[in-house]
């Protein structure tokens, strides 16, 4: 599988408005809903938040990759957003 097959331009947000991650997380489901993607945002956007409080997805470097496993989902779906300003994400270096 390529990364061209998953992300779509359509699914690209940039710039991300919110500035608190569950807003900057839900932006993006948002998208993908908006775009046809998500049969059932709601239940995408807890799995990603269900997932988020296990342990940051926030890797570094200024960039988080928020992720998680929601049923009805047919295959991967994938959004990017680049946001007006750092967002923290309690990232393991300590950096927005």
């Amino acid at each position: 599988m390529r990364l061209s097959e998953i992300l779509k331009p359509k699914n690209i947000k940039i710039p991300v408005v919110s500035t608190i991650k569950t807003e900057a997380i839900g932006e993006l489901v948002n998208l993908l809903a908006s775009t046809g993607d998500l049969p059932d945002p709601q239940k995408v956007l807890e799995a990603v938040l269900e997932r988020e409080q296990t342990r940051t997805t926030g890797i570094g470097n200024g960039l988080a990759i928020p992720h998680g496993k929601a049923p009805g989902l047919s295959g991967l779906v994938m959004a990017i957003g680049k946001p007006a300003k750092p967002i923290e994400f309690k990232s393991i270096d300590g950096k927005p």
